[in-house]
């Protein structure tokens, strides 16, 4: 077997064969690889609770974990192969945005494709089944706050170079920009960048009071150690909704002063669900699993959402699962209970701010 792609057995199950098997797209490697182990073993723990509540239709859980951390045309390679190999039947993906194109297109609208992370609402494809958070669920209410709170009134807007982070800035700036504050800079960077001097130097000279950065994995790791460096953490505070616990250990305590993220979980989120999410995480994994985290818990939540979807629809034909969609599906994940319709899911979504090399909730947006 490759080493882009593999299938994991979690569990013993009494249930019928053959297996649902479910492709887990998820970043191994690349710039966004510090996702990955908290994804995959966010994504056993639901397959594990999966399989003692009647699997999918009546069939156990087995995952096919795919790399999502290639470039696009990697993926897509990959994924034409495992299709063909190991006839997957639904798809649940945590990866960026500019990956999705292909995978829509490998699929064809066959297959169930739940995308799990925050996205920009713009998705049309048939099958697609976005279940992430919503730029007025998580990006607008932050800039509320922060505004109201600590009173920052000029922006920068940073992120890395693809549809996702452009997509939210614009959205970003717009909102901005009604409320009366100011934009003075937007740039971008190439996906795996190091180097931000040129950025940071002009955010030193500027009267920015807030900077909301849309980099993904290491690279949002280097640029805010590089943020510390240039002496800016004591002035100017930064919004980010793509830094997770993992990637908070990497930037360290001593840079991570004055960093608040929007999202949808936290491992401090407070509900008996994710005490109970917690408890089966690390007897799972013990002391030493990965670091639990939102875009980890996606997984989690997206594996659970695949099973109630299947069960409202009361089979696993494509159609009849776009249906159930649009009438709505009620799931549940480690922040309780979720509804889910017309690709939107209903949510809750929390303001958090870094400390003591964990993120500590300030408000629930």
């Amino acid at each position: 077997m490759r080493g882009d792609h593999r299938t994991v057995s979690v569990g013993d199950s009494q249930l019928a064969s053959p297996p649902f098997r479910v492709l887990l797209l998820a970043p191994l490697s690349g710039a966004s690889g510090i996702w990955g182990p908290s994804a995959l073993h966010a994504a056993k723990v639901a397959v594990g609770q999966i399989n003692q509540t009647g699997g999918v239709g009546g069939r156990p859980v087995e995952l096919i974990a795919v790399d999502a951390g290639q470039s696009p045309d990697q993926v897509a390679k990959t994924l034409a192969r495992v299709l063909s190999d190991q006839h997957p039947n639904a798809v649940v993906g945590l990866h960026s945005s500019d990956l999705k194109p292909s995978v829509v297109a490998a699929l064809g609208g066959a297959l169930p494709y739940v995308f799990t992370p925050l996205h920009e609402g713009e998705e049309t494809a048939r099958g697609v089944f976005t279940i992430g958070e919503l730029p007025d669920q998580y990006i607008y209410p932050a800039i509320d706050w922060l505004m109201r709170e600590r009173g920052v009134t000029a922006w920068s807007l940073f992120g890395s170079d693809f549809v996702g982070p452009r997509t939210c800035n614009r959205a970003a700036r717009r909102y901005l920009e009604g409320k009366g504050a100011q934009v003075l800079d937007e740039a971008y960077f190439p996906v795996g960048a190091s180097d931000y001097t040129a950025a940071l130097e002009r955010l030193a000279a500027s009267s920015a009071d807030c900077v909301l950065l849309s980099l993904l994995g290491d690279e949002a790791v280097y640029f805010n150690r590089a943020f510390a460096e240039f002496g800016l953490a004591d002035r100017i505070v930064r919004l980010t909704f793509a830094v997770e616990e993992n990637m908070l250990l990497a930037i360290g305590d001593e840079a991570s002063q004055d960093l608040f993220a929007a999202a949808g979980y936290f491992a401090s989120t407070p509900t008996p669900e994710n005490a109970a999410f917690l408890k089966a995480y690390y007897d799972l994994g013990g002391p030493n699993a990965p670091p639990p985290n939102s875009l980890g818990e996606s997984c989690y939540e997206g594996l659970h959402f695949l099973q109630a979807l299947v069960r409202a629809a009361g089979a696993t034909d494509l159609d009849r699962l776009v249906e159930a969609a649009a009438s709505g599906v009620t799931y549940s994940g480690a922040r309780g209970a979720l509804f889910h319709r017309h690709n939107r899911s209903t949510m809750p979504a929390y303001l958090a701010t870094a400390r003591g090399g964990a993120f500590e909730i300030v408000a629930r947006l």
